[in-house]
């Protein structure tokens, strides 16, 4: 039991000493983490303003067409909640890779849909990865960076929305002042997120996983070799004088001990209800 709990507090000093600490790339990996969202709107409220396009075409029934706009977020609800689990056990690097790959690929499959019956059932799988990436991405921002700064940059989600939306409006008028014909035009507005989505896939692809999961892992000698990848030779020792220089197996915590620690909490409780 004293080691679980001489564990235990090792971890959370560990996680202290991160949580003080600013590593020179956070600020960027904050924006590619964010700028995920731009794209991912982009998608989202893009229906909006195609719908008519594949009303006048295929003749839908109202509810096949309301569910075809709206299956980017029937989706997005599964993935945020798989999301959460994914990115712990699997760790918040190849869950924010592979969520943007799985992006682009269901954006390109959209533009190629045969019909709106395949069309709504492809926008579903596409928004498993648009919740993953928004549970994900919003985690491994508030672990690479500082208090104070990683509020404010969390906060920035509703910009890059706005902006989204924006970027859709900016398309489609193009789109429909060049004259280009309604089923060439869903199909180009669904299947050009593909394209920022995979330079965002590139760019993040330079990111480690963040060391406050291998610590909360017992993974203690990947922890002090990503701390130094992350904050650099000067700063990245912060972990080495106080992990100990082996691993140790921390057994995994059940749902209902997860619930009980979030409903023990006043505060915890009042934000979740």
């Amino acid at each position: 039991m004293s080691q679980n709990v001489n564990i235990e507090g090792l971890i959370l000093t560990a996680k202290k000493r991160l949580d003080l600490q600013e590593a020179p790339g956070s600020t960027r990996a904050g924006w590619l983490m964010i700028t995920a969202l731009l794209t991912e709107s982009r998608d989202i409220y893009s229906m909006a303003f195609i719908i008519y396009a594949l009303k006048d075409i295929y003749h839908p029934s109202s509810w096949l067409l309301g569910f075809t706009a709206a299956g980017t977020q029937f989706g997005a609800i599964i993935g945020a909640i798989l999301g959460g689990w994914l990115t712990d056990r699997f760790g918040r690097r190849k869950i924010f890779l592979a969520s943007m790959l799985l992006f682009s690929v269901f954006s390109i499959l959209q533009g190629l849909a045969p019909n709106i019956f395949w069309l709504a059932i492809i926008r579903c799988f596409a928004g498993i990865p648009v919740g993953a990436d928004v549970a994900n991405g919003f985690t491994y921002i508030m672990e690479v960076m500082p208090k104070g700064k990683r509020e404010v940059m969390a906060n920035r989600w509703q910009f890059m929305f706005s902006l989204g939306i924006i970027a859709a409006i900016l398309l489609v008028t193009v789109l429909v002042a060049l004259g280009v014909n309604k089923d060439h035009l869903w199909r180009i507005v669904l299947a050009v997120p593909a394209i920022p989505a995979f330079l965002l896939l590139l760019l993040r692809r330079e990111l480690p996983e963040t060391p406050v999961w291998f610590v909360e892992r017992g993974r203690f000698v990947e922890a002090c070799q990503a701390a130094r990848q992350y904050y650099g030779d000067q700063h990245g020792r912060q972990l080495d004088d106080l992990l100990p220089e082996q691993n140790v197996t921390i057994e995994p915590t059940s749902v209902g001990e997860a619930l009980k620690d979030l409903f023990s909490r006043s505060f915890s409780r009042r934000t979740v209800i």
